[in-house]
């Protein structure tokens, strides 16, 4: 758990949250999501499948 719990729970972990959804929220709305040219189907399976060079993106800007 990134932010602990319980008693020691950290006190900014609610705006840390918040920060993290308004960031995407942005991301999202503002850029179209392509998957690079160098993005391969090679997965590792452990427990569950993941690209095995991580999943490179790019993002452009959406025309205003």
């Amino acid at each position: 758990m990134p932010f602990g719990g319980g008693d020691r729970m950290c006190i900014a972990s609610l705006l840390a949250m918040m920060e993290m959804k308004t960031i995407l929220h942005h991301l999202v709305t503002n850029f179209t999501w392509t998957l690079s040219q160098e993005a391969t189907d090679e997965q590792l399976f452990s427990p569950l499948p993941l690209p095995r060079d991580g999943l490179p993106i790019q993002l452009k800007p959406i025309s205003q």
